[in-house]
């Protein structure tokens, strides 16, 4: 089926849309596919070329609704402002996903340019997702949880953004461009395989109240950093290249497992690791950078760590 909607939307319904199969094609001037309640796409070849959102639920006077679930098949997504946007949840957890679609970003946009955006939680836990975002690629107002799948991101802002709380549990993430690469006020990793390229800050937890203060100490110690933000390793294997900040965490920061490398900036107004207390108690961690604001672990971590700073660049 190819639809072509020139004065409006592609495909709509004013309650519940499931789509279970077949080859669908939409070009519309504004949203793609839309269900006002909610939208479930299954085991469907779709390629949406739209105005405005691609796929879109947008109930928002019922908690309940509001939701998008994408269970399986391949979708392909070219949109003027979001490719995926939920009132509330957004769930996927199989199929095939191409999208494209700003917060101390000079290059901000007014309007929500975001790969996959949901109200109130965003949960990836299976399939094939490559978002090219002039916003964030991944953005939740609330939570956001991915469990698995391979994550391919190229985002103008942050490649994964929750207001809340962002936890990786598994999966492959692969972010080729971004200006802060994961963002959130507590960022948890548990497992996972994650590469990193971040023109700013690769890992921000901040809860954007702008207290925390520019944080390291020069030959370590505890910075100057205040709030909220956690940053919590627990496994996986994390590499970062940071023109900002390394990892950054306007509060504490822990890690007792994993492997975390750290290619951090070359501007010494920034360091590989910036936070208010870092305890680590296990793990893998190599962090290298410019020594200007240069911070080693917290003296109360029961691992010990060494810090070098050299008298010229390396």
């Amino acid at each position: 089926m190819t639809v072509n909607a020139n004065y409006n939307n592609g495909i709509a319904s004013k309650d519940d849309l499931k789509i279970t199969g077949g080859t669908i094609t939409v070009y519309a001037v504004n949203d793609g596919i839309k269900g006002r309640d909610s939208l479930a796409v299954k085991d469907s070849l779709i390629t949406v070329i739209a105005g405005a959102d691609g796929l879109q639920s947008n109930n928002d006077e019922d908690p309940e609704e509001g939701f998008v679930i994408i269970e399986g098949g391949t979708i392909n997504i070219t949109t003027g402002l979001d490719g995926v946007q939920a009132e509330t949840s957004l769930l996927v957890s199989g199929g095939g996903f191409g999208g494209r679609g700003m917060e101390g970003n000079a290059n901000q946009t007014e309007e929500s340019m975001k790969g996959i955006k949901a109200g109130v939680d965003l949960t990836i836990s299976g399939g094939t997702i490559k978002i090219s975002a002039r916003d964030d690629g991944l953005h939740s107002n609330g939570t956001m949880t991915i469990n698995g799948g391979d994550l391919q991101i190229a985002s103008g802002d942050d490649a994964a953004h929750a207001d809340t709380a962002l936890t990786i549990n598994g999966g492959t993430l692969n972010i080729t461009e971004s200006y802060e690469g994961l963002e959130s006020l507590a960022i948890t990793i548990n497992d996972g395989t994650i590469h990193l390229i971040a023109s700013d800050d690769s890992l921000n937890a901040s809860d954007g109240s702008g207290d925390g203060m520019m944080g390291g100490m020069p030959g370590g110690g505890d910075g100057f950093q205040s709030g909220n933000g956690l940053v919590a390793i627990y496994g996986g294997y994390l590499y970062v290249d940071a023109g900002g900040d390394g990892l950054d965490s306007n509060g504490t920061m822990e890690m007792s497992g994993g492997v975390v490398l750290v290619n951090g900036p070359t501007n010494n107004g920034n360091g590989p690791l910036d936070f208010g207390s870092f305890n680590i108690s296990g793990g893998f961690l190599v962090a290298v950078g410019s020594s200007g604001m240069a911070q080693a672990p917290s003296e109360t971590s029961t691992q010990y760590s060494v810090m070098h700073n050299f008298d010229v660049v390396q």
